[in-house]
C-alpha cells in the first residue's frame, strides 16, 4: 500500500512571508522482522564458582533486520524466588545473582538459561537462545584423611623398602584439583626411619628396625594438593603409629580373590547383593579370623613437559618370604630411549622423556608394565601394569582462525550490533583450552567497540563519527587463564572496521544448518551434501554471492581441508573431502562466507560431530613369561596384556581368546589375560609351546583381531636363539667437523628390552680398522663414531651376550650398518628445502607395519624420480622439529648430486611443479616446497627481504628403535637487506665488456647481452627467478598476443603455503581481449581492467606501483597516442616484494589447482582458455632487464634471436616490392580490360598492404628457434 502525503507550512512576520511548497512523497508500509540470536549455537560460557554475585558471565547479542528498531533482552526462564541469573536489558551482559558451588552437598554443575531478544516494533517481536552454562571447579577443599590416626604393626625382620602401610585421603574437588600428595612431616625425630610415596601414600621402612617389641615409631603424615590455601581450622596432618611385634608373627595371604570384573549398570541398586568375595588364611595356627579392608588401586598421573626424572609413582610387591629380597623393573619398554625408568630397590618410576600431550605428539596415556622379582632358588617374579595418564597444562597460546579481520559497517548501524566475530582456538585440552578475547587499549579507535569476552562477539559501543571509506582501526588480544606469555607468541591481532554507505547493504543467510551435523568416522560418503548454505545479496537487480569455506589455523576449522564447498546459483553446499578420524579431532567448525557484489560479507557456522567407531586394532603389551617345568596343573603360566586406542570406552573394551588348537594344553581368561596351564608338557621332541592368542576388542569384531604368540619355554631343556637384528644410522657430517658423537645403539629385535642382563660386544670378525672409528659402551650397547671418521657404509657386526632367569647365558648376533657422508658448505647453499605439517623426525625416519620404506625414503625416491636421477644422488641432511605459532613442522633440507639443478631457486621451483606428487609419494602434507620466511616476515624490513640459510656444525640427533639419523643444524631466517645497484658490469651469454659496455652476439640484445624475446604457442610457460631487489615499483614488457585470452605475467609465491592467508602477488592477463591486471599487497585482491588490446599488435606496457596507487601506462602502433589509467586508494597498503618468482605464459588454471590455492577464478570467470599465444619482448623489473636464456623451469617455449630489419619487412623494402606489384599489373593492363584491372589491383593493393603490415608485427617476434 502507497500513501501520497503532501505538507503546506505558511510563516508570516511584518516584514517577509515565507511559504514551502508541499513535498510529495512515497511511503511504503514497512514489514516488521524479528530480531535473532545468529550466534546461539556459539555460545558456551564457562563460570568459576564461588564468585561473587554481579560477576560477567556472558554477553548475548541478537540483531534486528530493522534498524531502526531497539531491542530489549530478558531471562525467560527463572523459576527460582531468588534470581541465579541477572542480564542487562540494554546490552545482553548477563551476570550472576548467586555464589555457586561446585562441591557436595549443592553441586551446582551446569544450568541452562533461556534468553528473550524483543525489539519495540509494532507488534513487538522476538526471538529466544537457551544458552549451557558449566560451572567449573576451583581447588576451594583441603584434603581429608579416611582416618583420625593410623596404626600399625610390622615385625622385626621387616626388610628395607618393605610397604609398612597404605595413608589414604580424599579431595571433593572435581578433576585435577582433587589430586592427593603425600609427605612425612620433618618435625618428629622417627620420621627418618620411613619413606612415602608421593602419590600412593605407601608407606615403606627407610631404615633398619632398632627398637624391641612393645616398643613403636611416631611420626606425622601431611596432605596437600597444589594450589589449595589451607585455613586454620583445617588439619591436612594426621598421626602414625607403627608398633614392633615380634618376628615368629607371619603375614596372611589370599586363598580366593575373584578371578574376572565385576560389571554393573549405572541404574544397580541391589544394595544386599554380593558382588566380589574374598577370603585368606591368617597364617597364625590355632587362629583364623582375619580383618578385611580394601586397597587402593594404582591410577598415576603426570604433567606434560616435565623434565625427565620427575617422580610418577612408588609400586611395592610383597614376598611372603621375608628372607628374600625383591628388585623391580619394567618389562615392556618398546623404545630404544626409554620413556620410563625404575628404581630396582624402591620400585619409584621416574620418567625418562619429556611428554607433550597437544598435537602431533598426543601423548595421553601409557600402560607400564612392572615385573618384581625375588632372589629365590629359582627366581619367582609377578607383573602389575599400570596406567599412567598424561595431564595436559597450559602451554599453548590461543591462535587466531585468521591473521586479519576486516569488517564492514553501515553510517546508520546502531549501538550494541554487532560487527563482527573474532575467533581463535587453543590446543590444550580441557580448561586450560578457554579462550577469552579484550580489546587492546592502546588504540584510539578501541573506544568505539565493545567485545564479549567469552564469545569474541565484536559490537558498537560508540556512535560512528566517520564517513564512507574511512575505517576504524583496532587490535583484539586472545587469552586464557595461566598461560604466561612469550615474546615469539602473536597473541593479537589486527581488526579494521571499514565505513560504507547506507544504501550498501550487507548480504545475509537465509538458510543455515540447525543442528549440528553427526558424522561416524568411518564415513566416506564423498558425494554426499552435508550441510546446505543458502544467501541472499542484498542488492536490487543483482542476486548473486560467493560462497567460501574460512580456512582455519587448526584441523578444527578445516585447515587441512577436510571438508569443501561446492556451489550451485546462490546455494552452497558442504561435503566430505578427506578421510575423519575421531582419535584426531572430534569436532569441526565450519564457517561459510558469504560476498556480495559490494564486496560485503557475511558469516555463518555448522558444526559437524565426530562419533567413534572400533576402528582401531588392540595393542598388546608384549611379556615374555617363563613356565616351569614342574609346575602343576591349572596353574597360571602367564599374564597378557592389550590396550584399545579408540577413543570412547565402549569400543575399547578388550576381551581375550585362545587359539582352538593351543585349548589342550592352555586357557585364558577372557577379561584378565591370564593364561593358565592344563596339562602336563611333555619334553619329547618340541621343547617351545606356541599359544597364539586372539585379542578382539569386543567380540561382535573379528576383523579387528590382533594376534600374539608367546613363546612358552620349559626351564629344563634351551637351546641358544641367534636373532637376526639389524639398525640402520645415517650420519651426515658438515664440513667433517663432527666430533665424537654418540650416533645410536645396538638393536635387539625380541621382546625382553632390559639390557641391565646384557653384554655388548664387538664380533671378533670385527676388522681394526672399522672398530677404531667406533666405541661401544658394553653395558648399554651405545655407539660412538670418533672424530675424522671418513665417509662411507661401515657394517658393523656385535656380540650380545644375555642371562636370565628364564634361559641361560647365550649369544646373540646384532648387525649395525653407519652411512656417514660428508657435507659441504657449498652442497648446503644449492640446497632445497621442504616443510612439512604434523608430523615428527621421529617419524619420518621409522618403519610401520603397514610401510616398510620410511618416509625420509620415499620422499628421496620421490625427488629422484622427479629430477630423473637415483635416489643415491639425493642426500637429506637435515630433519628439524620446529613448533610454531601455527603449529607443529618439519624442516627438511636436501641435496641433489648428478644434476642440472644446481641452485636452490632452481631445485625448489621444478619440485613446486610436483607438490601433489611429493606429498602422495611421502604421504604427509606438505606446506610449502623452499620454506620462504620473507614472505610471512618481509613486511617488517624497509627495502628488500632475502631467505638467508643459516647452517651450523651443532648436530641434530634423532633415535628411533630400529634407526638413528645424526643430521647438521640448518634453518631458514628473513634477512633484511639494503637495495644497492651494483655498478660492475656483468656481460650475460658470451658477450664481451668493452669501455664499460657489452658487446653482445648476434641475437642477445640486452644492455648485458640478455635474450629480450620469448614467444608461446598457448600450452606453454616458463619460471625465472626473483631479481632479489627490494621492493617492486615498476614493471615494463612489450607484448604481442595472438589470442584474446592468457596469462601474461605472474610474480608471486608458486608454493602451496596455507600459513599466509593472502600472500600479495601480481598478474597481468588478456581476459576477452581485455587487459587486466590483479593485485593484491597480502592485504586483499584488486582486478583492474584497462583497455582492450589489438590482437598481432606490438604493444607496450608499463606499470607503476606505489603503497596506495598504482598506474598502468600502454602505447601501440595501431592506436592513436597512448592510454593512461590510473587506480588510488589509501586502503590500498603495502607493497610487492621482488624475492618472488616470475611465471610467463602458463595455464592459469593449472597453477590455481595445483599452485596457488587462492587464485580469484570466481572472479576471472571461466573463458574458453587462459593459455597464452603470442610473444613477449624487454621484460624489465625495478629497470632490471630480465634474460629469458636463463628459466629455472621452461615447457614449449621458443625464442627469436633477432629483433631487425631481417626479421620484418622494412618500409622501404615493402614500398620496392609495391611498386615492382605496380609494374606488373600495368603490363597485365596491355592484355586485358582496363576497367577490370583497375578494380582489380586496387582492391588487392589494399589486402596487401593490410596483411603486410599484420605480418610485420608478427615477424618481428616470430621464433626461430625453440627448445
Amino acid at each position: 500500500m502507497t500513501r501520497r502525503i503532501g505538507f503546506v507550512l505558511l510563516l508570516i512576520s511584518s516584514n517577509w512571508i515565507h511559504c514551502h511548497c508541499f513535498a510529495a512523497a512515497d511511503i511504503k508500509a514497512s514489514i516488521n522482522h524479528k530480531p535473532s540470536f545468529h550466534n546461539c549455537g556459539e555460545y558456551k560460557p564457562t563460570f568459576k564458582e564461588e564468585q561473587e554475585p554481579g560477576t560477567s558471565v556472558l554477553r548475548v547479542t541478537a540483531t534486528d533486520p530493522d534498524q531502526s528498531q531497539t531491542i530489549k533482552y530478558s531471562i525467560a526462564n527463572e523459576t527460582r524466588q531468588e534470581q541465579l541469573f541477572a542480564i542487562d536489558e540494554d546490552t545482553g551482559e548477563i551476570s550472576s545473582a548467586y555464589i555457586f558451588d561446585r562441591d557436595p552437598p549443592y553441586r551446582d554443575t551446569e544450568f541452562y538459561i533461556t534468553v528473550r531478544a524483543t525489539d519495540n516494533g509494532q507488534p513487538s517481536l522476538d526471538d529466544v537462545c537457551t544458552i549451557k552454562l558449566m560451572i567449573l571447579d576451583i581447588n576451594d577443599n583441603p584434603p581429608v584423611f579416611d582416618k583420625d590416626f593410623y596404626e600399625v604393626f610390622v615385625s622385626m625382620n621387616t626388610t628395607l623398602r618393605q610397604q609398612v602401610t597404605i595413608i589414604t585421603a580424599k579431595d571433593i574437588d572435581d578433576e585435577t584439583n582433587n589430586v592427593v600428595n603425600f609427605e612425612i612431616v620433618q618435625e618428629y625425630k622417627d620420621d627418618s626411619y620411613f619413606e612415602i610415596d608421593q602419590h600412593t601414600g605407601v608407606l615403606t621402612l627407610a631404615k633398619r628396625i632398632d627398637r624391641n617389641p612393645g616398643e613403636y615409631y611416631a611420626l606425622r603424615v601431611r596432605a596437600y594438593n597444589q594450589g589449595c590455601i589451607e585455613n586454620e581450622s583445617d588439619s591436612p596432618e594426621v598421626d602414625v603409629k607403627i608398633h614392633i611385634i615380634n618376628a615368629d608373627k607371619r603375614l596372611p595371604y589370599f586363598t580366593k580373590v575373584p578371578e574376572a570384573p565385576v560389571i554393573l549398570h549405572e541404574n544397580f541398586t541391589a544394595f544386599q547383593q554380593v558382588l566380589a568375595v574374598f577370603e585368606a588364611n591368617s597364617n597364625i595356627n590355632n587362629e583364623s579370623t582375619i580383618i578385611f579392608e580394601i586397597f587402593r588401586d594404582y591410577k598415576p598421573t603426570l604433567q606434560e613437559e616435565n623434565e625427565p626424572g620427575t617422580s610418577v609413582i612408588r609400586v611395592t610387591a610383597t614376598d611372603p618370604d621375608q628372607s628374600q629380597t625383591i628388585k623391580y623393573s619394567i618389562a615392556n619398554e618398546t623404545r630404544q630411549q626409554q620413556l620410563f625408568a625404575i628404581d630396582e630397590d624402591t620400585g619409584e618410576i621416574f620418567s625418562a622423556y619429556i611428554f607433550d600431550r597437544d598435537p602431533p605428539y598426543r601423548d595421553t596415556e601409557f600402560y607400564i608394565t612392572v615385573r618384581a622379582t625375588d632372589n629365590g632358588q629359582p627366581y619367582l617374579d609377578d607383573v602389575c601394569t599400570i596406567k599412567v595418564k598424561i595431564l595436559d597444562i597450559n602451554d599453548n597460546p590461543p591462535v587466531f582462525d585468521k591473521d586479519y579481520y576486516e569488517a564492514f559497517v553501515s553510517m546508520n548501524t546502531t549501538l550494541h550490533q554487532q560487527v563482527a566475530i573474532i575467533t581463535a582456538k587453543d590446543i590444550d585440552d580441557e580448561t586450560n583450552n578457554v579462550v577469552n578475547f579484550e580489546i587492546v587499549q592502546e588504540y584510539k579507535d578501541g573506544s568505539y567497540f565493545e567485545i564479549d569476552q567469552h564469545t569474541g562477539v565484536l559490537t558498537l559501543a560508540k556512535r560512528i563519527d566517520r564517513n564512507p571509506g574511512e575505517y576504524y582501526a583496532l587490535r583484539v588480544r586472545a587469552y586464557n587463564q595461566g598461560y604466561i606469555e612469550h615474546e615469539s607468541e602473536n597473541l593479537e591481532v589486527d581488526v579494521k572496521v571499514h565505513i560504507i554507505d547506507a544504501d550498501k547493504r550487507l548480504p545475509y543467510f537465509t538458510k543455515v544448518p540447525e543442528v549440528p551435523v553427526i558424522l561416524h568416522e568411518n564415513f566416506t560418503a564423498f558425494d554426499q551434501v552435508l550441510a546446505v548454505f543458502e544467501a541472499n545479496s542484498n542488492i536490487n537487480n543483482d542476486s548473486n554471492v560467493i560462497f567460501e569455506i574460512v580456512r582455519g589455523t587448526f584441523e578444527q576449522t578445516n585447515s587441512m581441508n577436510t571438508f569443501l564447498l561446492e556451489q550451485i546459483e546462490n546455494t552452497a553446499h558442504i561435503k566430505l573431502a578427506r578421510a575423519l578420524d575421531y582419535e584426531s579431532v572430534t569436532e569441526y567448525t565450519i564457517t561459510v562466507i558469504a560476498t556480495n557484489r559490494h564486496n560485503l560479507a557475511a558469516e555463518a557456522v555448522v558444526k559437524i560431530m565426530i562419533l567413534d567407531v572400533n576402528d582401531n586394532v588392540p595393542v598388546i603389551i608384549k611379556d615374555v613369561s617363563c613356565v616351569q617345568y614342574e609346575l602343576i596343573d591349572n596353574s597360571p603360566v602367564f599374564q597378557i596384556h592389550a590396550y584399545d586406542l579408540d577413543g570412547t570406552s565402549a569400543n575399547n573394551i578388550i576381551s581375550y581368546s585362545i587359539a582352538e588348537s593351543n585349548q589342550q594344553h592352555f586357557t585364558i581368561d577372557s577379561h584378565t589375560g591370564t593364561v593358565t596351564k592344563q596339562n602336563r608338557l611333555y619334553n619329547d621332541e618340541k621343547d617351545i609351546h606356541n599359544a597364539i592368542t586372539n585379542i578382539p576388542a569386543q567380540e561382535q569384531r573379528s576383523s579387528n583381531d590382533n594376534t600374539f604368540q608367546n613363546v612358552l619355554s620349559i626351564s629344563n631343556d634351551y637351546q641358544n636363539r641367534d636373532f637376526f637384528n639389524r639398525r640402520y644410522i645415517m650420519v651426515n657430517n658438515y664440513e667433517g667437523m663432527l666430533t665424537d658423537k654418540l650416533i645410536g645403539s645396538i638393536y635387539v629385535d625380541y621382546d625382553i628390552k632390559d639390557n641391565s642382563n646384557k653384554l655388548f660386544l664387538w664380533d671378533e670378525r670385527a676388522s681394526t680398522g672399522t672398530r677404531k672409528h667406533f666405541t661401544l659402551n658394553y653395558k648399554t650397547g651405545m655407539m660412538m663414531m670418533v672424530k675424522s671418521t671418513p665417509e662411507g657404509i661401515y657394517n658393523l657386526e656385535f656380540t650380545v651376550i644375555e642371562e636370565s632367569s628364564c634361559f641361560p647365558r647365550h649369544n646373540v648376533s646384532a648387525y649395525v650398518t653407519v652411512k656417514v657422508k660428508n657435507i659441504s658448505a657449498k652442497t648446503v647453499n644449492q640446497s632445497g628445502s621442504i616443510r612439512f605439517y604434523n608430523v615428527t623426525a621421529e617419524t619420518f625416519i621409522s618403519q610401520t607395519l603397514s610401510e616398510l620404506n620410511t618416509p625420509l625414503y620415499r620422499l628421496q625416491q620421490s625427488i629422484a624420480s622427479i629430477l630423473d636421477t637415483s635416489p643415491d644422488q639425493v642426500d637429506i641432511f637435515t630433519i628439524n622439529n620446529r613448533k610454531l605459532a601455527g603449529g607443529s613442522f618439519l624442516d627438511v633440507f636436501f641435496a641433489v648430486d648428478d644434476t642440472i639443478y644446481t641452485s636452490s631457486e632452481v631445485l625448489n621451483a621444478v619440485l613446486s611443479l610436483h607438490l601433489r606428487k611429493l606429498e602422495e609419494d611421502v604421504g604427509y602434507r606438505i606446506v610449502s616446497v623452499g620454506i620462504d620466511e620473507c614472505i610471512a616476515k618481509g613486511h617488517m624490513c624497509k627495502q628488500a627481504c632475502k631467505n638467508k640459510v643459516h647452517r651450523s656444525q651443532k648436530p641434530i640427533v634423532v633415535h628411533t628403535n630400529t634407526s638413528s639419523f645424526v643430521g647438521m643444524t640448518t634453518l631458514v631466517q628473513a634477512q633484511c637487506i639494503p637495495q644497492i645497484e651494483s655498478s660492475l658490469v656483468a656481460c650475460l651469454n658470451g658477450g664481451t665488456c668493452q669501455n664499460g659496455k657489452c658487446n653482445c652476439p648476434m641475437g642477445f640484445e640486452g644492455p648485458q647481452c640478455e635474450k629480450l624475446d620469448i614467444c608461446f604457442d598457448g600450452i606453454g610457460y616458463a619460471i625465472y627467478p626473483s631479481i632479489n631487489s627490494g621492493n617492486v615499483n615498476n614493471i615494463s614488457i612489450e607484448l604481442l598476443p595472438r589470442q584474446k585470452d592468457g596469462l601474461v605475467f605472474y610474480m608471486g609465491p608458486l608454493k602451496y603455503d596455507p600459513s599466509l592467508k593472502t600472500p600479495p602477488f601480481l598478474a597481468l592477463e588478456i581476459n576477452d581481449g581485455m587487459l587486466v591486471l590483479l593485485l593484491d599487497y597480502g592485504t586483499g585482491m584488486i582486478r583492474f581492467e584497462h583497455q582492450q588490446l589489438i590482437l598481432h599488435t606490438v604493444t607496450t606496457v608499463d606499470i607503476v606501483l606505489e603503497p596506495h596507487r598504482f598506474e598502468i601506462h600502454t602505447a601501440s602502433n595501431k592506436l592513436k597516442g597512448s592510454s593512461r589509467s590510473r587506480y588510488e586508494n589509501k586502503d590500498l597498503s603495502g607493497f610487492l616484494p621482488g624475492n618472488m618468482p616470475i611465471l610467463l605464459g602458463g595455464t592459469v588454471n593449472h597453477f590455481a589447482k595445483y599452485l596457488l590455492y587462492n587464485w580469484p577464478l570466481h572472479l576471472l570467470g571461466t573463458p574458453e582458455t587462459l593459455d597464452f599465444n603470442g610473444c613477449m619482448r624487454n621484460l624489465t623489473i625495478n629497470g632490471h632487464t630480465i634474460d629469458f636464456m636463463l628459466p629455472m623451469v621452461a615447457n614449449n617455449v621458443s625464442f627469436s634471436y633477432l629483433w631487425s630489419d631481417s626479421v620484418h619487412i622494412s618500409p622501404n623494402r615493402f614500398m620496392f616490392s609495391l611498386m615492382i606489384f605496380a609494374f606488373l599489373i600495368v603490363i597485365i593492363a596491355i592484355f586485358s580490360s582496363r576497367n577490370k584491372i583497375i578494380y582489380w589491383m586496387k582492391y588487392n593493393l589494399e589486402r596487401c598492404y593490410q596483411y603486410s603490415m599484420n605480418e610485420t608485427e608478427t615477424n618481428r617476434m616470430k621464433p626461430l628457434i625453440s627448445i
